[in-house]
């Protein structure tokens, strides 16, 4: 996949940038180039969201199909999956090609960067697991309240960024 052309846009064009949806992971060895590019157009001291798709969250839900791609095409398929958090070949079936990010991994790329991690969270943290369970939730309207107070607090944990479907970054550049 190429990266968007952003070169007709100025330096320091936008207040804030936003990339969301895990785009940075449909780009591979480019991420660097389009981290750069959305820190190029945002103006100074001012926000760049960035979510990448969790290789772990991501795993704890598809498992089901990870088994399935162990009995068709072997664990060694599997197990480069599990090491390197790149959906390519076999295991791209679906046509959809991606490289899953641990958080350990996406804050040691961002790091690299002029700019500071404001904040990092989970998506789908609680509600990635169980939709049976979520269901009970949602039919009342308290719990509900309830459930989605605890999902935006406990996605903000450090042991729980990696659980969701997708990490979620707001970056401030310098």
């Amino acid at each position: 996949m190429d990266i968007v052309d952003l070169s007709e846009l100025a330096d320091n064009e936008f207040e804030s940038t936003v990339c969301y949806g895990g785009p940075i992971s449909y780009v591979f060895d480019k991420a660097p180039q389009a981290i750069t590019e959305l820190l190029r157009v945002t103006k100074s001291k001012n926000h760049v969201l960035i979510t990448v798709m969790s290789h772990l969250g991501s795993l704890q839900l598809f498992l089901g199909a990870v088994y399935k791609h162990s009995l068709n095409d072997g664990l060694e398929c599997v197990e480069k999956l599990i090491q390197d958090g790149d959906v390519i070949g076999k295991l791209a079936s679906s046509g959809l090609y991606c490289h899953m990010f641990r958080w350990s991994e996406f804050k040691s790329l961002l790091e690299n960067f002029d700019c500071d991690i404001v904040s990092a969270s989970a998506s789908h943290y609680l509600s990635n697991v169980q939709q049976d369970i979520i269901e009970k939730f949602y039919v009342h309207p308290k719990m509900w309240e309830i459930f989605l107070d605890w999902e935006l607090d406990l996605s903000k944990e450090e042991g729980a960024i990696d659980g969701g479907m997708h990490i979620i970054v707001v970056l401030q550049k310098h």
